[in-house]
């Protein structure tokens, strides 16, 4: 370190050794935010479920159309009939009570998915907090810590090194340049994280729903 060239001298290329050295501290982190990730985004995927399952609720057929097909027949095989009034009386109270129950039989069951979706999107709220803010902290981390190995470096340099670096240029790469370093990487980390479990679990609700079709 006593005898390191002036700093903007780059020793090594960046590589993904030195990427993954700087993120392996803070790899028990990067997993809880991971599958705070991962829960978030089944969350949000859920809502696209709930509305086809809603649409095949609602687009249940009435068995009212049946029933009043089978009357206009039995009416007409049997108009001379004395009772034929009351017959139709007592089909048309059956076909009103069975198409009550059957809607609130949706009524019902959209309720029940409304319900189920309030209780999904407040664990995916909360668990998008958690991830969000779980990126934040280790960018800050990351941060710190590249800012004491840094400045530890500087003061162990001998007189000269001062001579070819000016304070103000080592206090840019103090503050700003060690800010930039730790938030583009943790940013494009926690991109990257979220696209990969945006699609695995997208695939695997597909395949959920109809594996034939995905395929």
């Amino acid at each position: 370190l006593r005898n390191a060239p002036p700093l903007n001298v780059d020793l090594e290329p960046p590589n993904i050794t030195r990427i993954l050295s700087i993120l392996k501290p803070e790899v028990s982190s990067l997993l809880l935010a991971l599958g705070a990730l991962t829960v978030s985004t089944a969350a949000t995927l859920q809502f696209p479920n709930a509305i086809g399952e809603m649409i095949d609720i609602l687009s249940v057929a009435s068995p009212m159309d049946s029933i009043a097909d089978s009357n206009l027949i039995s009416n007409a095989n049997e108009m001379t009939s004395s009772n034929n009034a009351t017959i139709d009386n007592i089909n048309g109270n059956t076909d009103s009570d069975s198409t009550t129950q059957l809607e609130q039989q949706k009524i019902n069951q959209i309720q029940s998915i409304a319900l189920q979706m309030l209780g999904f999107f407040t664990i995916g709220s909360a668990a998008t907090f958690y991830h969000s803010t779980s990126f934040e902290t280790i960018g800050q981390k990351i941060g710190a810590r590249l800012r004491k190995q840094l400045f530890s470096t500087i003061i162990h340099q001998n007189i000269t090194f001062f001579d070819q670096n000016r304070g103000g240029e080592l206090a840019n790469r103090l503050s700003t340049d060690v800010h930039e370093v730790a938030e583009h990487l943790v940013q494009n980390i926690s991109i990257f994280m979220s696209n990969m479990v945006r699609s695995v679990t997208a695939v695997a609700s597909m395949i959920a729903i109809s594996p034939t079709l995905t395929v």
